[in-house]
């Protein structure tokens, strides 16, 4: 059976606990975590790029804490980060949507935010390693109210329970990751110059927002600054934000397969052809032509008619005579 690196190195760190006796903590032999923040990511896939390690890449899924954990021997250095939404990743402010995206960290860092991810890529784009720190920070936080400095830009401001700062922090951040992204999907011609120009907009409007939130007593872990970008021909950049309140964003229910509800076929009666009664044609009794009994003439007997008498007759009348 093949192992996963993660694996090994689980049996790994298993075995180093036990030959030490279960003693103190050796820095030397403990997991690296790597942090991914959006707010933190939940169930986001980390992979480090290792430079002069033949086991790179390596890969790791985040805990609700956004925390990824590698092997000791892993020196962050010679890594670079990348943080990708896979199926059921989370910002932990907003569980029930999907988050999807990607951020980045350079070599030497095991945070992962919107503000590493800039880095990255005014680094791809050529801008000096001496000069993209002050250029974020000049763009994002020109006055300073929000905090973002040479240390917070690489931090861990996703613990941030009572603290005002981070608080900010993370605001910024969080309308500065989805902004980047806009401005790399309307594709311009000179992305680091839109890029640029849409982080001067997102500064001063989540600077403002978060004002706006102050002055009105509301706690911005309630909140989120949601800032909409439109890079122009020039990379120019129009932008409009708003606040949103955290706990009225649209939920995102899981994909269910509707269920199908079988078509049934209505059952059809059998056409029943009716019963055809056959006509029957009366029997006609033949006409019967009464049997005419002939009239009979009753024969007649002719009446005799006397012969000539030769007798001699006597009569007296009268007087007699004799005949002859």
């Amino acid at each position: 059976m093949k192992l996963t690196k993660i694996a090994l190195f689980v049996g790994a760190a298993t075995l180093a606990l036990v030959g030490c006796g279960g003693g103190g903590s050796d820095p030397v032999n403990e997991d690296k975590e790597y942090i991914a923040i959006d707010n933190y990511l939940n169930r986001a896939q980390v992979t480090l790029t290792c430079t002069d390690d033949t086991n790179s890449p390596y890969t790791a899924i985040t805990g609700a804490n956004g925390k990824a954990s590698f092997p000791a021997t892993v020196v962050p250095e010679n890594c670079t980060t990348v943080v990708m939404g896979i199926d059921g990743t989370v910002d932990i402010d907003e569980p029930n949507t999907p988050w999807v995206g990607t951020l980045k960290a350079p070599k030497g860092k095991t945070v992962a935010n919107a503000f590493t991810t800039a880095y990255v890529l005014y680094q791809e784009a050529g801008v000096p390693e001496n000069e993209i720190v002050d250029a974020i920070i000049a763009a994002l936080d020109p006055t300073g109210d929000i905090g973002l400095t040479a240390d917070t830009l690489f931090a861990d401001f996703g613990s941030n329970a009572g603290n005002q700062k981070n608080k900010k922090l993370l605001k910024l951040a969080n309308a500065t990751y989805h902004a980047m992204a806009s401005v790399l999907a309307q594709n311009p011609s000179d992305s680091l110059t839109a890029l640029k120009n849409a982080a001067v907009k997102v500064g001063a409007i989540v600077s403002d927002e978060i004002k706006k939130a102050e002055a009105a007593g509301i706690d911005l872990d309630t909140v989120k600054v949601v800032v909409t970008v439109k890079v122009n021909a020039d990379g120019s950049v129009d932008a409009e934000g708003k606040t949103e309140d955290l706990g009225t964003q649209p939920t995102v229910a899981p994909t269910v397969e509707p269920t199908v509800t079988p078509t049934v076929e209505p059952t059809v009666e059998p056409t029943v052809e009716p019963t055809v009664t056959p006509t029957v044609t009366p029997t006609v009794e033949p006409t019967v032509t009464p049997t005419v009994t002939p009239t009979v003439t009753p024969t007649v007997a002719p009446t005799p008619t006397p012969a000539p008498g030769t007798g001699t007759g006597t009569g007296t009348d009268g007087g007699g005579g004799t005949g002859a």
